[in-house]
């Protein structure tokens, strides 16, 4: 079956064709969806070599392993907190940020969170979770879903520190152990992700119509 853009016609004098906005958006819709579905081949292929290395270990296809849980690893969009004043000194903070960031991100279990905070003295936690929050509003105008939820996630666990500190996310580490429980808190971030989108976007649209 061909696929439905080969199958569209366009004509020379299409005013939408013709628009760079609509062509653009057009572009970025269908670049997000080729890679969404790459990223679904990819994990399906990964599932696929796992199966197969349970039964016999293979060098090359544990290579191949490897390769793709790299690719999957969800990839993060730096933002900037610069101000024109103390510009160093806030240089200096969004790179330490951007290693938090990246620390926490290939493994954001509550666990390594937990960790984090503990053994983290020389970062401001309150910043930090701006940052995140400045990185989040990136990803999602970026289309970086996963690496948005991700987000949403160490977002959440800031939540449970401010309003019950370290022995607050023991607790929930705890509980996470559920099944039930952990599929509810998976809930609740995804929540909190496609809120903070709605939220952005709304925003964008009345920026739009102000102009």
């Amino acid at each position: 079956m061909d696929h439905p853009i080969n199958e569209m016609e366009l004509s020379s004098d299409s005013s939408d064709y013709n628009h760079q906005n609509i062509e653009k958006s057009t572009l970025r819709r269908l670049v997000r969806e080729k890679k969404e579905r790459d990223r679904h081949e990819m994990a399906k292929e990964l599932e696929d070599i796992k199966k197969k290395l349970e039964k016999q270990y293979d060098p090359e296809l544990d290579k191949r392993k490897e390769f793709i849980e790299r690719k999957l690893r969800p990839k993060f969009v730096e933002t900037s907190t610069n101000t024109i004043n103390n510009a160093v000194e806030e240089q200096n903070n969004d790179d330490n940020f951007a290693e938090c960031l990246l620390f926490l991100g290939n493994d954001p279990t509550i666990e390594n969170f937990i960790e984090f905070v503990e053994n983290t003295k020389n970062v401001n936690l309150e910043q930090f979770d701006e940052f995140l929050l400045l990185n989040l509003a990136e990803n999602i105008k970026e289309g970086l879903n996963e690496a948005g939820l991700v987000i949403s996630t160490l977002s959440l666990y800031f939540k449970y520190l401010k309003q019950g500190g370290v022995s607050l996310l023991r607790k929930l580490s705890e509980s996470l152990k559920d099944e039930s429980k952990k599929r509810i808190f998976d809930d609740e971030c995804r929540k909190y992700y496609e809120d903070s989108k709605q939220a952005l976007l709304s925003l964008k649209d009345t920026r739009g119509e102000l102009r």
